[in-house]
């Protein structure tokens, strides 16, 4: 004999509301709805793991991590007004292929941390402009290319 799961509403009288566990189908037909959904947003999580391995590996010690190679590259032409600004800009064209904001900063956060810090910006204030530029950024390519809303696209079809 199974037992049965009531949720808050238990006075709800929609089999759907209720989960019985002599019934494992059930649970499993549902987590394969949810999975159809989500799935694929899930499936992008582990690649952005692969684009932070990839900027931060060194294949001796004598060589610089690509995230180091990146920082350098935009520090040899910004100036401390200018370094928020590229930021931004990188920020929004890194959130076109990273549009979580968790990935996207796991991607750009330590290329700008570390082009703030090239540049002998060490105040908690200017560190404060830079990660705000990252998060402006992303918030700006999220107006353009909703990530949020992929779930609602993806349920429609």
């Amino acid at each position: 004999m199974g037992t049965s799961f009531q949720p808050a509403h238990a006075g709800q009288a929609n089999s759907d509301v209720t989960y019985s566990c002599s019934r494992p189908i059930r649970f499993i037909r549902a987590f394969t709805g949810a999975a159809k959904v989500a799935g694929p947003l899930l499936l992008q999580y582990p690649l952005y793991g692969g684009l932070v391995g990839l900027l931060g590996y060194q294949a001796t010690k004598a060589d610089k991590p690509l995230q180091t190679l990146l920082a350098e590259a935009v520090v040899n032409g910004a100036t401390e007004h200018t370094l928020p600004f590229l930021t931004f800009i990188g920020s929004l064209i890194i959130s076109l292929f990273v549009p979580s904001g968790g990935g996207h900063w796991a991607v750009q956060g330590p290329i700008a941390v570390d082009s703030a810090l090239a540049i002998g910006q060490h105040s908690p204030a200017y560190l404060g402009l830079i990660s705000m530029a990252v998060a402006v950024g992303e918030g700006v390519a999220n107006m353009i290319q909703p990530f949020w809303l992929l779930p609602c696209w993806r349920s429609r079809s």
